[in-house]
């Protein structure tokens, strides 16, 4: 006679995981794309049909000054198209206190030729081989005060040499740490404030942006939308 004894399951851990979520508004107001209109701090009057950015390089940060950088951290928000949450996974346990990322694509990156996932130039956030990614696009519709029929308007943003470096980075503490542990998925959230394009430290009407587009102006907005992201709630 044989006897068969049935093997006992194997438990299994995954690493901690963490989701980024981006909450867009405009003006405190929920963020419609298409069909609203908005209004900035000189009364132009704009809707928003294209709300992208890089998130890149990100960092997670412990109360002792150390850091975790993700690797391979590249990542495309889509609003218009609802693609609003950064996914990570196989991240370190521990307690984290802040997070660190950088607003564009890395110089390394801009240069590396096709590259894959959110970095595909089919994301249409490509120039060309030569001047590299678009950082930040807000397009639309617009009309100002001076301007009364209603016309397109596109934000490009982008550049990583010299004086037209547009890559911004940006440090947070959060209210409450970021506690990471095995089997369990933590999120952070975020408020993104559109209107910041506009404004601090640099108030930036539609005039003014197609005035001096000849001039190259995007270092400029890029200060200004680098203080558009408040970390506002952790879940654990």
């Amino acid at each position: 006679m044989v006897s068969c004894k049935k093997d006992e399951p194997v438990e299994t851990q995954s690493d901690p995981a963490l989701t980024i979520v981006f909450e867009p508004s405009v003006n405190s107001e929920p963020f419609v794309a298409d069909t609203k209109w908005y209004t900035n701090f000189s009364n132009d009057s704009f809707t928003v049909t294209k709300f992208n950015y890089y998130i890149s390089n990100i960092k997670l940060k412990k109360s002792d000054g150390s850091t975790y950088s993700v690797p391979e951290s590249y990542h495309l928000l889509q609003h218009v198209e609802g693609i609003n949450k950064i996914s990570l996974t196989k991240l370190p346990e521990g307690d984290y206190t802040g997070i660190q990322f950088l607003i564009g694509v890395d110089s390394l990156r801009n240069v590396s030729g096709s590259q894959s996932g959110d970095l595909d130039p089919s994301k249409n956030m490509f120039w060309d081989w030569n001047t590299g990614y678009i950082f930040y696009k807000l397009e639309g519709r617009f009309n100002t005060l001076t301007k009364p029929v209603k016309g397109d308007y596109a934000i490009h943003i982008g550049g990583y040499k010299g004086k037209d470096n547009c890559i911004q980075s940006c440090s947070f503490s959060l209210s409450n740490a970021l506690q990471l542990r095995k089997n369990k998925q933590s999120k952070v959230y975020f408020k993104v404030k559109l209107e910041e394009v506009f404004q601090n430290p640099l108030f930036i009407d539609f005039d003014y942006y197609y005035a001096t587009l000849p001039n190259n102006n995007s270092k400029e907005i890029s200060e200004n939308y680098r203080d558009m992201f408040l970390p506002y709630k952790v879940e654990n």
